[in-house]
């Protein structure tokens, strides 16, 4: 499915991740469900962050993730609620 410019990628698993993970303009989803407008809207403030970070944005979240947790920066520029967080 696309929808705003993002590819929505159902896929069996993501080992290490959550029910989705964002690289580019593409969401993998694992879950059975497709995104509801809410979660749609926090992953493509991911895709955004990627065109505006590119391979760069890899590497500070997943930095930012170690130290942080995940409530971290990336994740609060997305919406923490958007995204099923609670922080």
């Amino acid at each position: 499915m696309v929808d705003r410019g993002i590819i929505e990628c159902m896929v069996d698993d993501l080992p290490g991740y959550g029910d989705q993970v964002t690289i580019g303009n593409v969401v993998f989803n694992t879950t059975d469900k497709r995104m509801s407008a809410e979660r749609l809207s926090h992953e493509t403030k991911h895709a955004d962050q990627w065109a505006l970070f590119g391979e760069k944005f890899a590497v500070d979240y997943l930095v930012e993730q170690a130290v942080v947790g995940q409530c971290n920066f990336w994740e609060w520029w997305a919406g923490f609620a958007s995204g099923g967080y609670s922080c």
